[in-house]
């Protein structure tokens, strides 16, 4: 099946149904963990170049949520292919 830009793909990432919402929960809680981080990490960053927060607090912040990132991709790998569905 073509992507938006016309080159075949070899999984299907946005033919997510309800019942697919309920498999992969490891996985997918892992996944929202990391998106809140990113979320956090933009803020820090809006926070830092508008002067709300100091260059050394910033960064310290930033440099925890990296290596929290870091964590949570490896938390990925643990978790990608686990089927919650049958348990």
């Amino acid at each position: 099946m073509p992507n938006r830009a016309g080159s075949p793909r070899a999984f299907a990432l946005d033919d997510d149904t309800p019942a697919d919402r309920r498999r992969y929960l490891a996985l997918r809680a892992v996944t929202v963990e990391l998106l809140g981080k990113v979320r956090y990490l933009n803020q820090v960053a809006i926070a830092m170049r508008t002067g709300m927060l100091d260059l050394e607090g910033a960064a310290q912040e930033i440099d925890l949520t990296e290596r929290q990132l870091h964590e949570l991709v490896r938390r990925m790998r643990d978790a990608a292919g686990l089927d919650d569905a049958g348990a």
